[in-house]
C-alpha cells in the first residue's frame, strides 16, 4: 500500500461523498464537510485561494486538511491588530487550516490512518507555504481534545498557543425538565421559566424551518450583533454569504425566527446539524426590541430542546458569553492556533504575537466568567 498526497485548489463535485465520509468516519465537525466549505468559498466575505491537502492509500482517501491561502480575512485581522496589545504588523498572505469561520481547523483522518495522515499533511503544508513564497503557515482552531495532533504540531516545531473557547453540552435526557434538573441550578431554573412565562405573556412567536422569511432582514440583525461588540468589520455574514449558507448547507441547517406580536422579527439564530452534535454558528438580533434578553435565551431554549428530542449527543454553542453558558451546565473546550515560518528572522516577532493573542484572549474569557452583566438572574 502506497500514500500519496494530492493539492486541489477548487472542491470538486465528484469529491463530495468520499469527502464527507472521511469527515463522518474521522469524527470531524461540520466545519469539515464538503457542504460548509462550499458555502464559505462562494460567498465568505474574505480574499482566499484553496489548495486543500488530501492524502490517498492507494486509490482511498483516507485524511484531508481544508487549506486556504488568505490574503485578507475579517476574523483574521481582528485577531492580528485588534484582540492583542501590540498589533502583529505582518501584512503578507497565511497558509491556514483553515478559517476562523470556523470553530474546529483540525485534520480530518480516519482512525487507524491518524499516525500517518498528520506527518503527510505537515510536510506538505511547508513544501506549499515555500514554493507559494507564503512565509507563515499552520493551523487554527485545532481541539484539545485532539493531542496526537497538537503533539505532532510541537514536534514539528509550529507555535502553539491557546487563542479560544467553545462552549459544548454533552450528555443523554429523556426530556427538557430532565436535562433542566441534571444540569442547570435551581435558580437557573427558575429563570429559565420565567422567562419562559414572560415571552408567552408577550407573545412572541417562534418558527424552526430551513430557510428564513426575508434574508435581508436576517443579514440586519446579524449585523446589530456585531456593530454592538464594535467590530472593525462588523459585516462577517454579509447577505450574500448567508444565501449561499441556505443553498449549501440546507441538509444540516435548522433556523429559528422569533417575531414579536406585531410580526416583526426580532431574533434569528441558525443551527448545523451533524452526526450527533448540533452546532448554533449565526445569531442574529434586535437589541432594541424591549425583550431582546429573552430572545436570546430562545436560542438555548430551542437547541437544548431540539437536541433531546432527537437524541443528539453534543450541543456546541461556540464562543463568547461564557457565564451564561455555564449556568446552562455548558463545558469549556480550548481552542488552539499553531503556526510555523520559512523565515527564520520572522519567528520571534510571531511568538511575541501569539503570545500577547493568548495572554489577551485568556484575560477576556476571565473577565467574562467574571462579569457581573452575566450573573444577573433575569
Amino acid at each position: 500500500m502506497a500514500y500519496h498526497v494530492e493539492v486541489e485548489d477548487k472542491l470538486k463535485a465528484a469529491l463530495q461523498p468520499v469527502w464527507n465520509e472521511v469527515v463522518k468516519q474521522s469524527g470531524a465537525s461540520i466545519f469539515h464537510t464538503w457542504e460548509w466549505l462550499r458555502a464559505f468559498e462562494d460567498a465568505a466575505p474574505v480574499k482566499a485561494v484553496p489548495c486543500h491537502i488530501l492524502v490517498y492509500e492507494d486509490e482511498r482517501l483516507v485524511g484531508l486538511s481544508p487549506v486556504y491561502q488568505v490574503d485578507w480575512c475579517p476574523m483574521l485581522d481582528d485577531h492580528k491588530l485588534v484582540l492583542v496589545d501590540k498589533p502583529f504588523e505582518y501584512d503578507g498572505p497565511m497558509l491556514l487550516s483553515h478559517t476562523f469561520y470556523a470553530y474546529y481547523g483540525d485534520i480530518a483522518a480516519l482512525p487507524t490512518k491518524a499516525d500517518t495522515v498528520y506527518p503527510l499533511v505537515l510536510h506538505t503544508l511547508e513544501d506549499l507555504a515555500r514554493e507559494r513564497d507564503v512565509l507563515i503557515y499552520g493551523f487554527i482552531n485545532v481541539s484539545e481534545r485532539n493531542v496526537s495532533l497538537l503533539s505532532a504540531l510541537r514536534v514539528a516545531g509550529f507555535l502553539t498557543h491557546y487563542v479560544s473557547t467553545t462552549c459544548k453540552l454533552t450528555g443523554c435526557w429523556s426530556s427538557f425538565d430532565d436535562y433542566l434538573k441534571s444540569c442547570c441550578s435551581a435558580s437557573w431554573r427558575r429563570r429559565i421559566r420565567r422567562h419562559l412565562a414572560q415571552a408567552e405573556k408577550s407573545q412572541l412567536c417562534v418558527k424552526v424551518g430551513k430557510g428564513v422569511p426575508n434574508v435581508t432582514v436576517a443579514h440586519r440583525l446579524v449585523l446589530k450583533v456585531f456593530e454592538k461588540w464594535d467590530w472593525p468589520y462588523p459585516d462577517i455574514y454579509p447577505q450574500k454569504y448567508l444565501e449561499a449558507i441556505l443553498e449549501w448547507l440546507e441538509p444540516y441547517l435548522h433556523i429559528l425566527t422569533v417575531s414579536s406580536k406585531r410580526g416583526e422579527t426580532v431574533g434569528t439564530f441558525w443551527y448545523l446539524d451533524h452526526g450527533e452534535t448540533m452546532t448554533a454558528w449565526i445569531a442574529g438580533l434586535d437589541y432594541d426590541f424591549e425583550g431582546s434578553h429573552i430572545v436570546y435565551d430562545y436560542a438555548y431554549w430551542h437547541c437544548i430542546e431540539y437536541a433531546v428530542r432527537h437524541n443528539l449527543r453534543e450541543i456546541n454553542m461556540g464562543r463568547g458569553t461564557f457565564r451564561h453558558k455555564a449556568h446552562y451546565g455548558f463545558q469549556f473546550e480550548d481552542l488552539f492556533i499553531s503556526l510555523a515560518t520559512v523565515h527564520p528572522d520572522l519567528r520571534r516577532s510571531l511568538l511575541t504575537w501569539l503570545s500577547d493573542l493568548e495572554t489577551f484572549m485568556r484575560h477576556m474569557l476571565e473577565e467574562d466568567l467574571g462579569s457581573e452583566s452575566n450573573n444577573r438572574e433575569g
